[in-house]
């Protein structure tokens, strides 16, 4: 039986970053222009302003 995190990891959240990835290296190369590489991702109410 698959593990259902690593699932929802292998079908939804990795493209999106491959796809985030991908957005970098264009922006990079064309513009110069560097994106942030940290980013957090979380519900409503679940803590991400205590974590900066």
């Amino acid at each position: 039986m698959a593990n259902p995190l690593i699932s929802s990891y292998t079908e939804c959240i990795r493209p999106l970053l491959n796809a985030v990835n991908d957005m970098r290296q264009q922006i990079i190369l064309e513009e110069g222009v560097e994106l942030p590489t940290i980013v957090i991702v979380g519900d409503q109410s679940s803590g991400k302003a205590s974590i900066v």
